[in-house]
């Protein structure tokens, strides 16, 4: 079987629709204990096969999206998850040790710590052209490494400091044919997840075109169960829909709009409007009811 992840929606981005169909797979929705949503293909026969998902988002500037952050509670056994030892996060290492210890006496706090932390990671590994290690330990020790290290040693410090941390696999949204996944960190705080990116040096936030799709796994494309495989991602801007356009033309009907009008203009609009209103209520008090009226 080969696993999918499905992009997360965010505060800035809705998952709009999504395509993946193929007559010889047999596919399966399935959330994974980190909350992942996959797709699982399974094949009906042995053989080759191709297999093209695809995904439509809308990237909104305002903070609207289909998905609000919100205070979550880890369970004894998914704290322990995201604090073990793996072979990516070699905690025990004596170069993991070193580093901990040169954190300032007066960082009492787990906050100031981890900030602490973060800006080693971003500050004393370099990713330098060219071939470079995607290893923790050695990305420590030297100073140089890819993306990954970067973030599998900021992972592995926040765990060896007794804070849960995993990694976030996504996409930077923008306008390219031939797209790499990007690879940043979250760490848990105060009962959510808190991002940091060691090689942007975005930290507490990422921003809005950033849309993250697997969390705490390995690759986006989990094809352990599958042999001789090659992934292709893609990102690709969608043209807006036409009632979109055609909802910019004019109409007789826009007179009654008052977001024609300046901004400081709408509230007196406002007030001048209730003007007839309150004379027909004044009337029909007086006239209808019979009250005595000013």
């Amino acid at each position: 079987a080969l696993r999918l992840a499905v992009p997360s929606e965010t505060e800035h981005i809705t998952l709009v629709d999504e395509d993946i169909s193929h007559p010889d797979l047999r596919v399966r929705e399935r959330q994974t204990t980190a909350g992942n949503d996959e797709r699982e293909f399974a094949a009906r026969r042995p053989g080759q096969f191709e297999v093209v998902a695809e995904f439509d988002l809308l990237l909104s500037p305002r903070a609207d999206g289909g998905h609000r952050v919100e205070l979550e509670h880890l369970t004894p056994d998914d704290r322990a998850r995201y604090l073990r030892r793996e072979d990516e996060f070699p905690k025990d290492h004596p170069v993991v040790q070193r580093i901990l210890q040169q954190i300032p006496k007066d960082s009492t706090t787990d906050i100031e710590r981890l900030q602490w932390l973060f800006d080693y990671c971003a500050r004393d590994i370099q990713s330098p052209p060219g071939e470079a290690t995607t290893a923790a330990a050695t990305a420590l020790e030297t100073g140089n490494g890819t993306p990954l290290a970067r973030a599998r040693a900021f992972v592995t410090l926040c765990r060896a400091a007794r804070m849960p941390a995993r990694l976030v696999h996504g996409f930077e949204i923008r306008q390219q044919q031939d797209a790499e996944p990007h690879v940043w960190v979250e760490a848990f705080r105060d009962q959510q997840w808190v991002p940091f990116d060691p090689s942007y040096g975005f930290a507490r936030y990422m921003p809005m075109n950033f849309v993250p799709v697997r969390r705490g796994g390995h690759a986006i494309i989990d094809a352990s169960a599958a042999s001789n495989t090659e992934q292709e991602f893609r990102i690709t801007r969608l043209d807006p829909p036409a009632s979109l356009l055609h909802s910019q033309k004019r109409h007789p009907l826009e007179i009654f709009n008052l977001q024609r009008l300046p901004v400081e203009m709408h509230e007196v609009m406002s007030l001048l409007l209730l003007l007839p209103l309150g004379a027909l209520i004044t009337a029909v008090m007086r006239n209808v009811v019979g009250l005595r009226t000013f």
